[in-house]
């Protein structure tokens, strides 16, 4: 490949995302990102910054662990997916984007975020890399009520006395007039029979 050849906006967005799981994240470790960053740095070079970290490796080890983590990109993504991204203008990149994609949100930095940060149990994704800005705006304001830190203020500033009365009303079988009525509403919003009506 050549300084000047041009590629498609699609093929650098993919070898951005391969840069992203290879350097970011979990998906390889700091000796094997340390060596294929720098393309004078030695084995020895990466004991070296490894220990003025507090890492105290040994060469072998260094050695055995940048050689398992080339293994896992190769059975992940495959020998070539560098040379299909650059150079193979013929080559379907659908099946090398879905796992780029794949491997950067389970390991990334923050994956964990999404679900850890809501009380919701979330559907099996469909993994994507573009939403228009009104999918993305609903599905902000569908999740907002759910956060967790949300949750925790809502939790926080509600009124004792309207929980008190509330589980008085649930847990009485005397009641009448205005407090029979509230029951019975409480009851169907609690055990989903409402549907939405006022």
């Amino acid at each position: 490949m050549t300084a000047k050849q041009n590629i498609s906006s699609r093929r650098l967005r993919l070898l951005r995302l391969f840069l992203d799981v290879v350097l970011n994240g979990k998906f390889t470790r700091e000796a094997f990102k340390l060596y294929v960053s720098d393309r004078w740095i030695t084995i020895r070079g990466v004991c070296e910054k490894l220990q003025k970290q507090g890492k105290g490796w040994g060469k072998s080890a260094i050695q055995t662990i940048i050689w398992r983590d080339k293994e896992r990109l190769e059975q992940v993504f495959g020998e070539k997916i560098l040379v299909d991204i650059l150079e193979y203008t013929d080559t379907n990149l659908d099946n090398y984007e879905k796992r780029l994609v794949e491997a950067m949100v389970k390991y990334s930095n923050n994956s964990g975020l999404l679900c850890g940060s809501i009380v919701l149990k979330f559907p099996e994704p469909e993994m994507a890399t573009e939403l228009t800005d009104e999918d993305f705006t609903d599905f902000l304001q569908t999740i907002k009520p759910y956060l967790k830190l949300h949750m925790k203020y809502i939790t926080e500033n509600l009124d004792e006395k309207a929980v008190g009365y509330c589980k008085y009303i649930i847990a009485s079988n005397v009641l009448s007039g205005v407090d029979l009525e509230r029951k019975k509403y409480l009851m169907m919003l609690l055990e989903g029979e409402n549907n939405g009506t006022d």
